[in-house]
């Protein structure tokens, strides 16, 4: 067994400091390319999450009780995590110069995973004999494929990390020295990991068991003095309070954001008790031998790769020899067990969280950077091996330096994000917007840079029949155009009118805004023009029903025929521009579309200014020019009813 590393010479030491020095630039150089992305990319719902609570900072200011997530609604609060990723990310974009929140969201990331290697460093001189492995582990953290890709992106997970080594790394130096510093310190990082993500914090509770028992047990220390009874008393309330305020602070405030979820329901249903088949392992899945192939070929060849897994098989084999020793003598092997167990309990508890995010594995990459970087240390101790060594590790520094990166090159930027990067001049500052057919994703909300409310699946009738989405102060409404409700619909229940509708090449979205105040006559221009500003889009209509004024008075009835386009594939919907004297109610049908053979919409009209519907392409079916599409208006009381236009649009592609 090697000397430890307190006994090292003093060059010995300056050449391990440099070596560490040497990795950690390397490992940001490494991560440059990814630092001036946008926020997007594999899991992007979850990372544009963070990055929308770190716009809310920035746009809105911060309420430590009350930090906010704008996806539903007011008061706009979705309380997850509590929010000090995002608020160390609003100061980092206070601070910078580059003027761009993506960028400044990556840095932070960034910071946050060096701070995490940090700690899984300074954790390695409680763990090993050796500082050499404290150094393999380290280069294994910094180089690690996976972790080059997350360490830039925008999610918590490595800021909960981070706070969790610290935990466990203090705690352990608190058992072996009794440090009161080490002691405070634990806790006050035991609760910044608790209050981040306790489900990071639960892969270091079973060694921190193990190492609480081996210090209360511990009669004689390392150094050969007694411990009293009253010493061990003292101890046992210290271990209890690192053990204890952690979770309950964290419990407190999953407790508490608990409650702000409730009073909404829209988000009642994300509450703690509600999800637990979200969280947790459900039997079906854990009898399924595919489901734990597939984390295993994720822990294989994303977290560890394939040219780094004989070094994996032989640390684990060494693992008991190179942990230094801990209290009592048989407390090593435990400790050491604890600490290679521990991760995959937390798995089989975790199960589906694992099983849907592969970035789950962040929790447990540090565990895996111990085990790989013990079995480097231990097979580059054998001379004649070590040119294999150094093979494997080239082999491993080619799939970092050539395939990692082909996940960061976006080439020209995605359709959806240049969509939503141009409507943004569009929208002021102050509007909401409603995300309709995308659900549960903060994409939209965040490279739009507003608040929002996500209209799900789950609770569309809710809103619509409660009235929520006309009393609320949204301005627009952003639609996918996929599977889902379509706009069509939520017409029938708002209680506004449509202003215009832009759309860019082959952008899945449209953006509509809603309650315009201009007047009829200049409305219908204000459209094409606004549509024709925006870059890449026009108004285009392929065919228009003769502009005619017709005059109805009370329970009349007019019909109105147009002719499909012969390439319905090529249009995008219809558009019914109408406008009244008195505000009143109308009710429209369609014939000749896909959802029936007669399609009623029932619509309040208002006084004053144009009302739009817009039926979207896919309620047609395909046919050629002479198939015919009826639209019947019916009017109640003793009003009139002046019809501008009606049309069938596309846009330029």
């Amino acid at each position: 067994m090697r000397a430890p590393s307190d006994a090292s010479t003093l060059p010995d030491r300056l050449r391990s400091r440099f070596v560490i020095a040497f990795l950690v630039l390397l490992g940001v150089g490494l991560r440059a390319a990814s630092l001036g992305l946008p926020i997007i990319g594999a899991h992007d719902f979850r990372q544009t999450q963070t990055a929308l609570g770190v716009m809310e900072i920035r746009e809105h200011g911060f309420e430590p009780l009350h930090p906010k997530l704008p996806l539903f609604g007011e008061p706009w609060e979705v309380p997850f995590e509590y929010p000090f990723f995002q608020l160390t990310a609003a100061l980092v974009d206070v601070a910078n110069p580059w003027a761009d929140l993506d960028t400044s969201i990556r840095c932070t990331a960034l910071l946050y995973f060096l701070l995490a290697a940090f700690f899984l460093f300074r954790l390695c001189g409680e763990l090993f004999e050796a500082e050499s492995t404290g150094t393999w582990v380290l280069a294994v953290f910094l180089l690690s494929p996976f972790n080059v890709y997350w360490s830039t992106a925008g999610i918590t997970d490595y800021a909960a990390v981070a706070f969790t080594l610290a935990y466990l790394a203090f705690f352990a130096g608190f058992a072996k020295r009794g440090s009161n510093r080490e002691l405070l310190a634990a806790i006050a990082f035991g609760c910044l990991a608790t209050l981040t993500k306790i489900p990071s914090v639960a892969v270091v509770v079973l060694p921190m068991a193990v190492c609480a028992v081996g210090s209360l047990l511990a009669q004689t220390r390392l150094d050969g003095a007694q411990d009293s009874p009253a010493e061990v008393r003292q101890r046992a309330w210290k271990v209890g309070l690192v053990a204890l305020v952690p979770p309950v602070v964290g419990y407190a405030y999953l407790a508490f954001g608990d409650v702000i979820k409730a009073e909404s329901p829209y988000t009642d249903w994300l509450v703690a008790d509600r999800l637990g088949d979200w969280y947790f392992s459900a039997p079906g899945q854990l009898l399924d031998p595919a489901n734990h192939l597939l984390i295993a070929r994720r822990i294989r060849d994303q977290l560890i790769t394939q040219p780094l897994l004989i070094f994996a098989l032989v640390g684990v084999a060494a693992w008991p020899r190179v942990v230094k020793p801990f209290g009592r003598r048989n407390f090593d092997s435990a400790f050491a067990a604890s600490l290679l167990i521990s991760p995959l309990l937390v798995i089989l508890v975790f199960f589906n969280l694992y099983k849907v995010h592969d970035y789950y594995l962040v929790t447990v990459a540090p565990v895996a950077a111990l085990v790989v970087g013990a079995g480097i240390d231990r097979v580059y101790a054998i001379r004649w091996l070590r040119g294999g060594v150094l093979l494997l590790l080239v082999l491993s520094a080619v799939n970092i330096g050539f395939v990692e990166p082909q996940k960061w090159a976006l080439g020209d930027r995605p359709e959806r994000l240049r969509f939503l990067e141009t409507a943004r001049s569009h929208v002021a500052s102050h509007d909401a917007v409603i995300v309709v057919n995308e659900n549960w994703s903060s994409f939209v909300p965040y490279h739009l840079r507003r608040r929002a409310f996500m209209l799900l699946d789950r609770n569309i009738e809710q809103a619509l029949d409660s009235g929520f989405l006309a009393k609320a102060p949204f301005q627009w409404i952003v639609e996918r155009a996929v599977r889902g409700k379509p706009l069509g619909e939520v017409e029938q229940h708002w209680d506004r009118s449509w202003e215009y509708l832009i759309a860019e090449g082959r952008s899945p979205y449209r953006l509509v805004r809603v309650d315009n105040g201009d007047d009829a006559i200049t409305w219908r221009r204000s459209i094409l023009e606004r549509v024709a500003s925006i870059e890449g889009a026009a108004l285009e209509p392929l065919r228009n029903g003769a502009v005619e004024l017709r005059t109805l008075t009370a329970g009349a009835h007019v019909s109105w025929s147009v002719d499909t386009p012969p390439e319905p594939s090529r249009f995008d919907g219809l558009l019914i521009d109408l406008a009244v004297t008195r505000p009143l109610r109308a009710a429209i049908r369609l014939s000749g579309t896909r959802a029936a053979a007669s399609r009623t919409f029932e619509v309040r009209l208002h006084a004053g200014r144009p009302n739009r519907l817009f039926i979207p392409a896919d309620r047609f079916e395909a046919g050629d020019a002479s198939r015919r599409v009826r639209v019947d208006f019916d009017v109640g009381g003793s009003e009139r009813v002046i019809f501008a236009d009606v049309a069938f649009v596309a846009f330029e592609r």
